[in-house]
This record gives structure tokens, C-alpha cells and sequence, in this order.
């Protein structure tokens, strides 16, 4: 029950900072003008990009696993891998299912061999 408790106070911290948060650092990377700060810029929406990945292959592995893998492919959920890198995995496989199939070849189409490049050594 502590762990539910927890997962509700970061959601709920979470909700409330994180617009702060990302205001924060747009508004400083426009007040100080600097090479440093602007190539930031580029990097703050990866990593919080990266970041949402990892988070939905936690939150959505079971689901995943279901829907997106055939019996014994690589299974989704690791804590510290991105969505992208379990697709590939099962990309090279060839353990996905049609509904993950669509789902790597629309990231793929996005970023040529994204699922697969994006694989990652747990």
C-alpha cells in the first residue's frame, strides 16, 4: 500500500511542477544568451521525449506484451528501456504482432530504422 501512496504523490507532484519545470528552463534558455543554453534547447525535448518512452513501456509493458508480441518474443516493461528498443528487439525477432508491426513501422517511417537503432543492452 506504501508504493500506491507514493505513485499518487509523484503523479500528483508531477502534475502540479512539471509545467512549472518546463517553463522554467524555456524562459532561462531565452534570458541567458549563451551557445551553451541554446543547444540545450535542442536537447531538453529529447530527453523529456526519452524520458515518456521509458515511463510508457513501464506503464503500458502488460498491455504491450499482449498486443504488440507473439507467444516468446521480447517482452516489454523493462524499467530501464524505451518502447522503441522492445519493438526492435522483436523487429529482429520477428516476434511482433500486426498491431506492433504498424506501431514500428510508423516510427520507422519517422526515423529510418528508428526501433532498431534505438536498442539498447539491458
Amino acid at each position: 500500500m506504501k508504493f500506491v501512496a507514493l505513485l499518487l504523490i509523484a503523479l500528483i507532484l508531477f502534475c502540479i511542477f512539471a509545467p512549472f519545470g518546463i517553463l522554467a528552463t524555456i524562459v532561462l534558455i531565452f534570458i541567458k544568451d549563451s551557445r551553451e543554453q541554446f543547444s540545450k534547447l535542442s536537447d531538453y525535448p529529447y530527453g523529456i521525449a526519452h524520458s515518456i518512452d521509458i515511463l510508457g513501456n513501464v506503464v503500458c509493458g502488460d498491455l504491450f506484451n499482449v498486443t504488440m508480441i507473439k507467444h516468446g518474443g521480447y517482452r516489454f516493461g523493462v524499467r530501464t528501456e524505451t518502447i522503441s528498443s522492445a519493438l526492435g528487439k522483436n523487429q529482429l525477432e520477428g516476434t511482433l504482432t500486426s498491431i506492433g508491426n504498424i506501431v514500428a513501422n510508423l516510427l520507422d517511417a519517422i526515423d529510418k530504422n528508428h526501433c532498431v537503432k534505438s536498442i539498447q543492452e539491458i
